[in-house]
């Protein structure tokens, strides 16, 4: 009790001095709490990124690197062994899906998906959507297709872009088809750039022949959800299958692409011309 009297004497004969002592106790402890809230709240901001952040991997060949070792392999450095250089890059085998699941294992790993692509050709009833001026041309000829309607490629491509195959050349097809592991590898429909407008899409992971196709190529060709589409095999039109369509898709930048493409240069490559399904049925 006599400490606190003489504490409360103290602060009574010099009440200027103490009055600011308190006002910078006050600001000092004010600012302390304002950079420790500040400090804590960057620290949460820092964690919620780190949680929220996705980094995709892709496995690749690293052509760079195979170039370095050929180069430094060889006693010459300003010789190049042409062989050489078309059998080592021939010999490069894609990994098996056993292998890429090696590193679906992984803790790091969220998730692991795959696709597998190949080009192939329609049959008389499915002609491929195509943006080069010289077919527009010549197909203004015709009033029956509406003005609206992108125009079709009527000239068959024999070989003449062409697609590799353990090293050799094989005739391309005027379709591009997609098949997905799972409903996470369609990171285009993920992300809203395309969107299912009519049916609905492949079950994940099924091998029933359903596919999904632009809305661009169904309007050419009349087609709507529940027909049959017939593809074939480039090489060997022998080869044929039928695609259930099960839905019908719009590609929110398909005329972006088409305008940068090389004067149509592949209707493989038009956004309009692919046809999604199942890596199974594929």
């Amino acid at each position: 009790m006599y400490i606190i009297k003489n504490a409360l004497k103290s602060i009574s004969r010099s009440k200027g001095r103490n009055i600011l002592i308190g006002i910078i106790v006050l600001v000092i402890s004010v600012s302390a709490c304002i950079g420790l809230s500040i400090r804590q709240a960057a620290e949460k901001a820092k964690d919620d990124a780190l949680d929220g952040l996705t980094i995709t991997g892709t496995i690749s060949v690293d052509r760079s690197s195979m170039m370095n070792n050929m180069t430094q392999d060889s006693s010459d450095s300003n010789s190049f062994d042409k062989n050489s250089f078309a059998e080592n890059f021939t010999s490069i085998d894609s990994l098996s899906i056993d292998e890429m699941l090696t590193y679906a294992t992984l803790d790091s790993v969220q998730s692991f998906y795959y696709t597998l692509t190949v080009s192939l050709n329609g049959n008389d009833n499915l002609e491929a959507v195509s943006t080069s001026s010289s077919d527009s041309s010549d197909s203004s000829e015709s009033s029956e297709v509406p003005a609206d309607v992108p125009q079709m490629n009527n000239q068959q491509t024999n070989g003449a872009h062409g697609g590799f195959e353990k090293g050799s050349m094989g005739t391309q097809g005027d379709f591009t088809v997609v098949g997905y592991s799972s409903d996470d590898s369609m990171t285009d429909f993920i992300n809203g750039t395309s969107t299912i407008t009519d049916g609905e899409m492949f079950s994940e992971g099924t091998a029933d022949y359903d596919c999904v196709i632009s809305d661009e190529l169904a309007a050419y060709n009349s087609i709507s959800v529940g027909d049959t589409i017939t593809v074939l095999n480039p090489n060997n039109e022998d080869e044929t299958y039928e695609l259930n369509v099960v839905g019908i898709y719009n590609n929110s930048q398909s005329t972006v692409s088409n305008s940068n493409m090389m004067g149509g240069f592949s209707t493989s490559t038009d956004p309009a011309n692919q046809i999604y399904l199942s890596y199974n049925a594929l």
